[in-house]
């Protein structure tokens, strides 16, 4: 117990000697002093240097009423930074195309275009809107969404669109202007001999079916009426093809067809650049130490009192037992202390007494003898 109580009072001793000593450390070493204000005869050198490049273009940057036009006239050299000045990239302007209204010929255009935006729903529906403003429409329309697991993924869209081609330029231009333009491919098809050629076979299919009309009408035919009707239904069906593929090519030429791509990209954040953290004296680490080492004897004995009252309802039975099993023990060794205590023992014989002898007296006689 001693001991214990010892080793006690040296740690004791210690965390108070270590806490003090962390407190006049953090007092010792206090913030850094700040900069020193700028003196005024600095701040008014920085203020006349930043407005020395102002004062030179207001020097160069003269009224042209000024100017004396009977001399000759010195044109002033630009600056390098207004050299170097990015030009703006623009698009590249209307494409010219041929109209079917305006030549009368069969002329059919195919756009694939694919583009590129960090705003995708709201790119998306300006482009439906602009669509529908320029008397278009939409035969199909595909949207590749996210999920919530993944809200960082990038999303695409694909439209396939129907266009007047006298709106098809400025389509394209407001394609250049809203979005990154990053592949075109528009192509022109001119249907023109295919369709005279058509037109000339559905003129000649219809006089043959007159023909074999007038020819199932007549009573005496030279040919079998079911080779007659046979020939009639071939006929018939060629000019449905050919009628069905006349609309169809009309179809093409008032409408354009377009296929978009629509592609979402998302930039990665830009991480900000981090400020060198200055490192901490030894009496702040002393100072950080003492007060994690303090904090966790303060955990340590909170969580010890927790699962103490936790333990609680375990610990006052297992108390019982212990001190009842403690008490039957106490008993059983005094009834066996008192069993041998009633045991006789044999009598211990006493040791023969030696007769003492006196040496004093002895050595004394015999220093008279020898004298």
């Amino acid at each position: 117990m001693k001991r214990m109580n010892g080793l006690l009072k040296a740690v004791t001793f210690l965390l108070i000697f270590s806490f003090i000593v962390s407190l006049f450390a953090g007092c010792s070493s206090g913030a850094p002093a700040p900069a020193s204000a700028p003196e005024p005869e600095m701040a008014m050198e920085v203020a006349f240097d930043a407005l020395e490049p102002e004062s030179e273009a207001m020097f160069f940057d003269e009224p042209a009423d000024e100017w004396d036009l009977d001399e000759e006239v010195s044109i002033p050299v630009e600056s390098p930074a207004a050299a170097e000045a990015p030009v703006p990239e623009g698009n590249m302007g209307p494409i010219p195309i041929l109209l079917a209204s305006e030549t009368g010929r069969q002329l059919v255009y195919t756009t694939d275009i694919i583009i590129e935006t960090t705003a995708f729903m709201e790119g998306q529906r300006r482009l439906l809107n602009k669509v529908e403003e320029l008397h278009g429409h939409s035969e199909r329309v595909i949207v590749n969404g996210r999920s919530l697991r993944n809200p960082t993924a990038e999303r695409d869209a694909y439209f396939s669109l129907r266009l007047p081609p006298e709106n098809l330029i400025e389509f394209i231009i407001f394609v250049e202007d809203h979005y990154q333009l990053y592949f075109l491919d528009k192509k022109m098809r001119d249907f023109t001999i295919t369709h005279e050629r058509n037109v000339v076979h559905l003129e000649e299919l219809k006089e043959r079916e007159e023909r074999l009309l007038a020819e199932l009408e007549e009573e005496q035919t030279t040919r079998n009426l079911r080779d007659l009707e046979r020939d009639l239904d071939n006929i018939q069906a060629d000019i449905r093809n050919l009628e069905a593929a006349a609309t169809q090519l009309d179809w093409d030429v008032d409408f354009s067809d377009i296929t978009i791509s629509l592609f979402e990209i998302i930039f990665p954040e830009e991480k900000e650049e981090e400020e060198p953290v200055e490192l901490p004296t030894f009496g702040e680490r002393l100072q950080d130490v003492t007060v994690n080492s303090l904090e966790n004897i303060l955990a340590m004995l909170q969580g010890l009192l927790l699962f103490l009252i936790r333990a609680l309802p375990w610990l006052i039975p297992l108390s019982i037992i212990v001190f009842v099993i403690l008490r039957i023990l106490k008993r059983v060794n005094i009834k066996t202390a008192k069993q041998k205590k009633s045991v006789v023992t044999p009598p211990v014989e006493p040791n023969p007494v030696t007769p003492k002898v006196n040496t004093h007296v002895e050595i004394s006689n015999l220093g008279e003898k020898d004298s």
